[in-house]
């Protein structure tokens, strides 16, 4: 077991000692026996768990990273280099980064989740992606599970009971997942393609019509080609079919809806009338 963990992991040094002062030592009476040495939190960590090839590659992932980490370019990957859930805190002051610390030290949750602080040093574009609100100076942690991409905010006041009753509530999946929205445009509606925020969407596509909605990116080339013919499109059938057949757009990088991955842009959904539970997708 130990050997074929060690055989898969290309970050971490091995050994395995057979010095009998050594063992003694370091206090070891029963065998076999793994310990991890380290430069920081605890610097040696003894495993008490299972020796299974899983169990054992994962105390290994979790004893290789600190406790909370402070997110730079050089370390991003002891984050995202796993599927735990992230606990990813932006913007923190001192006194919530100590209820984030004590949290991280907290039996109950160390090693089956990643705290991580986000600074100047880290990914901006992490940000960007979770949905941060860099408008102002407040602190906001976000809980992102890899697994399925699911995001879910919290807001101040922030310490280590909200945070763990996030948790609780991410566990028992009563969790509700935070979804990015741009504001209501003004005269949203007014031309021929509608252009919708993600908090319109649900009224929108459950409208007593045909719906027609396009995903897409503002630096996406193949959105700009698009959007004549789209707009032609939606002209066509305003002037034809006034009511009947509605098409909109909207920005896939500033908003999100439940439910839906979209793998690239731009992306169109169909939404027949009273067939609105699976989009035909081009």
């Amino acid at each position: 077991t130990f050997m074929e963990v060690a055989t898969n992991d290309d970050r971490n040094d091995f050994f395995i000692v057979t010095d009998e002062e050594v063992i003694k030592a370091e206090g070891v009476e029963v065998r076999p026996k793994v310990i991890f040495y380290r430069t920081f939190d605890e610097p040696k960590v003894v495993y008490q768990g299972a020796m299974e090839v899983e169990a054992l590659t994962n105390a290994v992932g979790a004893s290789s990273r600190p406790k909370v980490i402070d997110m730079t370019e050089e370390n991003a990957q002891l984050i995202f280099d796993n599927e735990l859930p992230k606990l990813l805190l932006f913007k923190a002051g001192t006194d919530v980064k100590e209820e984030f610390v004590k949290l991280a030290h907290d039996e109950t949750v160390a090693g089956r989740y990643i705290f991580a602080t986000v600074g100047e040093q880290g990914d901006p574009e992490l940000g960007e992606f979770l949905g941060v609100d860099a408008s102002n100076t407040d602190p906001e942690l976000f809980l992102f599970d890899v697994r399925d991409g699911r995001k879910f905010q919290l807001l101040p006041p922030l310490s280590a009971e909200t945070i763990q009753k996030l948790i609780t509530d991410f566990e028992a999946d009563t969790a509700q997942p935070f979804l990015k929205s741009a504001p209501v445009m003004d005269g949203w509606d007014s031309e021929p393609v509608k252009q919708l925020v993600s908090t319109q969407w649900s009224d929108f596509v459950n409208q007593d019509a045909h719906v027609v909605i396009e995903f897409y990116a503002p630096w996406c080339g193949h959105c700009q080609s698009l959007e004549p013919k789209y707009t032609k499109v939606a002209e066509y059938f305003e002037n034809k079919y006034e009511g009947e057949v509605v098409l909109a757009k909207i920005d896939g990088t500033q908003n999100e809806v439940e439910n839906i991955q979209i793998r690239g842009f731009p992306t169109v959904l169909v939404y027949a009338k009273g067939k609105k539970e699976e989009p035909a997708q081009e």
